[in-house]
C-alpha cells in the first residue's frame, strides 16, 4: 500500500484517520487514448502531404505555390497534433498515477511529482460535497466524482477532457464499496 504518514502528514487533522486508500487501475485511460489517436491522426495527415509533395516533385508538375502548401501543411498538422494530443497523453498518465484516500472527514487525491508537474494534493471535505456520482465499468472498476459535473446538464457524466476541473477517484477497484463508505461518512454528524 502507501506510506500514509509521508503522503498526508500535513493534511490530516489530529483525530482524522484513513479509512480507505487505493490507486486507479493502471491502464490506458480514455484521455490518454484520445491523445494518442489525435497525435497519430495528425502525423498521418502530415505524412500524406509529404508523400504528395514527393510525388508531385517527381512528376515535374510542382509549382512554387503547391510546394509551399505541401511543406507548410505537414508542419501545421504536426504542431496541432502535438499541441493538443501530447497534453492529453500527459494528463492521462498523471491521472493513472494518482493515489486516493478516504478519511473520516475528507477525500484526498495525491498526484505524485513528475517531470512536467510537481506534487499536487486535492482535499475534498465530505461535508461540503453537493453530489457524489458513481460510474461503474464492465471490468469491475469505476470512478467517483465529487460535486456537480460540468456536463451533467447535457446527460454526460464522464469521459470529459476537463478531468482536472473536478475532483474524482478515477478507475478504482471496488467503486461501490468506496461509494458506500463515503456516503456513510457524509451521513455521520
Amino acid at each position: 500500500m502507501f506510506e500514509t504518514t509521508n503522503e498526508l502528514s500535513g493534511y490530516l487533522a489530529p483525530n482524522e484517520r484513513v479509512l480507505w486508500q487505493g490507486q486507479g487501475r493502471r491502464r490506458l485511460t480514455s484521455m490518454a487514448a484520445g491523445g494518442f489517436f489525435f497525435v497519430a491522426l495528425f502525423v498521418a495527415m502530415a505524412l500524406i502531404f509529404v508523400a504528395l509533395f514527393l510525388a508531385s516533385a517527381r512528376a515535374g508538375r510542382s509549382g512554387d505555390d503547391e510546394a509551399v502548401v505541401l511543406i507548410v501543411l505537414p508542419i501545421i498538422f504536426i504542431s496541432i497534433g502535438l499541441g493538443v494530443g501530447l497534453p492529453l497523453v500527459l494528463l492521462g498518465q498523471r491521472t493513472s498515477n494518482a493515489r486516493y484516500f478516504v478519511t473520516n472527514a475528507a477525500a484526498m487525491i495525491v498526484y505524485p511529482p513528475t517531470t512536467w508537474w510537481g506534487r499536487r494534493v486535492t482535499v475534498v471535505p465530505l461535508r461540503s460535497i453537493s453530489q457524489l456520482t458513481l460510474t461503474e465499468n464492465r471490468d469491475g472498476t469505476g470512478s467517483l466524482t465529487f460535486g456537480q459535473h460540468p456536463f451533467s446538464g447535457y446527460g454526460r457524466y464522464s469521459g470529459t477532457w476537463w478531468t482536472d476541473s473536478m475532483a474524482a477517484f478515477s478507475n478504482i477497484e471496488q467503486p461501490q464499496m468506496v461509494y458506500q463508505l463515503i456516503r456513510k461518512q457524509m451521513a455521520e454528524p
